[in-house]
């Protein structure tokens, strides 16, 4: 059974060294800005043991997995870790992973499987006894879960955090190829595709590795960002989905011009907002520091 965590102070964030797994280069902001920032995310933490996904939230699967995530970019930690593995683990329904232990999957599924799998790896949670006897029923879920080209892509990074490749990895790479022919002008979908072929076990050639980067790198935009379609402006989703792959093919973007773009996004309360004038959440903050973090 879930128990809620004791006192909202253990949820502050202590500066304590990243677990080991999770060592990443950390992204190049100011000292006040890493602890403004730091503040932004600790605060969003819940008596629950969750976050919450924008102040005055109610705590979420996906916001906790995006906060653990940007603190540990920042180089601290929650306090209580235990509180966190424990939200996590009471998101597990017998019907699959929820967004909150009071709800249920629902049409969010797909999604939340992959990311539940990803939180229970990223808090070490994997293991737990309560845990490791219902893992690959999870894993079975994901596979038959992941039926169109967004529930595929967040299912290959699931299964890549595990280290391993799917039983479905073929059809899914079919899927994938299918889905980047229909719009191969945009950078954004191409970033996706690219990157979930590549946690799928690819091997691209050198001829497509640098047709494929050519493609990201000229969607960049003259905000320094990219967007979901031509001649819109960028936003941090469609970044991260292109610097993923780029990071991962080896290619280099115009780093002066996307430091902008995200420094763009950044809000008075140390957050990031999707894109310039949106306000703060956590996916978007975390977003801006792993795209940070990759320009190091």
């Amino acid at each position: 059974m879930f128990v809620s965590a004791a006192p909202a102070l253990l949820f502050l964030t202590t500066f304590l060294p990243a677990q080991p797994a999770a060592a990443k280069p950390k992204p190049a902001l100011p000292p006040d800005q890493v602890a403004q920032t730091t503040r932004y995310l600790a605060a969003l933490a819940t008596p629950m043991g969750g976050y919450a996904p924008q102040a005055g939230g109610k705590a979420s699967l996906r916001a906790t997995l995006g906060a653990v995530r940007g603190l540990r970019l920042l180089g601290v930690q929650p306090a209580d870790l235990a509180a966190c593995r424990d939200f996590v683990v009471a998101c597990l329904t017998p019907e699959g992973f929820a967004d909150a232990p009071d709800q249920q999957p629902g049409q969010a599924a797909p999604a939340l499987q992959a990311v539940g799998i990803m939180a229970l790896h990223d808090l070490g949670a994997e293991k737990l006894p309560q845990v490791a006897s219902k893992l690959p029923q999870q894993f079975t879920r994901l596979e038959n879960l992941a039926t169109d080209f967004e529930s595929v892509r967040l299912a290959a990074a699931a299964f890549e955090a595990a280290k391993q490749l799917p039983a479905k990895k073929d059809a899914w790479q079919a899927l994938i190829q299918k889905a980047q022919a229909g719009s191969p002008e945009n950078a954004r979908l191409v970033g996706g595709a690219t990157a979930a072929r590549l946690r799928l076990g690819v091997q691209l050639k050198p001829a497509e590795r640098e047709e494929l980067s050519a493609r990201l790198l000229a969607g960049q935009g003259e905000d320094g960002g990219w967007s979901n379609a031509a001649r819109e402006p960028g936003d941090l989703d469609s970044c991260y989905r292109v610097m993923r792959a780029i990071k991962m093919l080896g290619a280099k973007p115009d780093a002066q011009k996307l430091r902008g773009f995200v420094a763009s996004c950044r809000n008075a309360d140390g957050g990031y907002g999707v894109a310039k004038g949106k306000p703060s959440s956590v996916s978007a903050t975390y977003q801006a520091l792993i795209v940070l973090s990759w320009l190091e």
